[in-house]
């Protein structure tokens, strides 16, 4: 059975085989596949080709077993000549330009959904191949995986209860938008599926949305990592620092939002409202304004405390932004109801139950292709052939 093998299913180096070729050259070795393995020079194998020749080359010699040990060195060597994978115990924040710390890059899976949902998607009626939203979806994850170079990768991902938490504090939080699609909803029920097929780690929470986990792990990442965001959703801009950075999926990062900075952009959005959430603002405060008074003011609590003592008051200009009675009146009534919306709707939360901690462990990206074996088990299962054919030697 093993002569009947032909040759030509395994053209090319062997370095170049993929893996059912190493597997099936592993279950059915034959003579010329031998002489072929012979022809290559060792230094230029991968470890998984040297580990098949060290099994084929040496199956009926009295020396497998040394051939072994050292296919086992050389695999110790070459561990040691890698760069060794940035763990917890040996973080290293540096003051130049070669920085060693993780990189844990955080996807907003639904975004990223909805994207190619609205460009692959249904269109005029008509039902377009539901699978085509997916695959744009892994293709965009392995292209940021290659393109960011992370130590640690995740997609977090939005439940179908996202919405509940923050709607016990206002019942029309996103009412305004359109129940998903079904073919969408497919989409988001297969997603963490496919990111399990690509190596790439997924989470979501009941009752909280992917932006909340992906403040949460955040927050807890960049006390000793780098943190790269991708998302197009201007409430995650809060989050960046100088360890925290936003782009979106095409790489463009955001460096500033209505010319206010990260940690006033949860005041920003409490006085101006959020349309793409359902959250009214402060009526009469437009971009603008409320640029032009969290300059002068710094904060929310800034800006009603100077109204309140009239600090604040009809007439005054503020970085060339009138202030008429109307708009004094608006903050007086309606300042305490943008607190609210900003602590409880704006805010991006941490998430209870979720050990942010974990990422190092859990989000770790392995250097492997997902279902490759790792060198050690191909020597693990070399051993165990080896006592195998031991022990029908003994027998015979």
């Amino acid at each position: 059975q093993a002569d009947k093998i032909s040759m030509a299913a395994f053209a090319g180096p062997v370095s170049t085989w993929s893996q059912e070729q190493f597997r099936d050259s592993w279950l059915h070795p034959s003579r010329p596949l031998q002489r072929q393995l012979c022809r290559e020079k060792p230094s230029e194998l991968p470890l998984t080709a040297a580990a098949v020749a060290s099994f084929l080359l040496l199956k009926r010699s009295r020396t497998r077993r040394q051939a072994l040990s050292e296919l086992e060195e050389r695999i110790s060597v070459r561990s040691r000549r890698r760069t060794r994978p940035i763990s917890v115990e040996n973080l290293k924040v540096k003051n130049d330009t070669q920085d060693d710390r993780n990189l844990l890059v955080l996807v907003d899976g639904s975004g990223l959904l909805h994207i190619y949902h609205s460009v692959y998607g249904t269109d005029g009626g008509q039902m377009h191949e539901s699978h085509v939203v997916l695959r744009r979806f892994m293709q965009k994850l392995l292209t940021i995986k290659k393109t960011q170079k992370p130590s640690h990768m995740a997609v977090l991902l939005d439940h179908p209860t996202s919405r509940d938490e923050r709607r016990k504090y206002l019942d029309t939080y996103k009412a305004h938008r359109d129940e998903k699609p079904e073919d969408l909803k497919s989409q988001f029920q297969r997603a963490p599926e496919a990111c399990k097929a690509i190596g790439i780690a997924s989470l979501f929470s009941e009752g909280y949305e992917a932006d909340d986990l992906i403040a949460t792990y955040a927050r807890e990442a960049r006390k000793d990592s780098l943190v790269k965001i991708i998302s197009t959703d201007k409430d995650l801009f809060q989050l960046v620092d100088s360890n925290t950075v936003l782009m979106d999926h095409k790489g463009q990062v955001f460096t500033s939002q209505e010319n206010v900075c990260p940690t006033q952009v949860t005041d920003f959005l409490a006085l101006t409202g959020d349309t793409a959430d359902n959250i009214p603002g402060i009526p009469g405060i437009g971009p603008k304004k409320a640029s032009a008074l969290l300059t002068q003011y710094t904060s929310l609590e800034g800006i009603l405390e100077a109204v309140k003592e009239e600090k604040l008051k009809t007439g005054d200009k503020v970085h060339g932004q009138g202030m008429s009675k109307g708009l004094v009146d608006n903050l007086l009534e309606f300042g305490p109801r943008a607190l609210g919306h900003r602590d409880n709707l704006i805010e991006l939360k941490d998430v209870p139950g979720v050990d942010a901690s974990s990422f190092r462990e859990d989000f770790q990206l392995s250097t492997r292709t997902a279902g490759e074996p790792s060198e050690m088990s191909l020597v693990k299962a070399l051993k165990k052939a080896i006592e195998e054919c031991e022990a029908k030697e003994a027998i015979q």
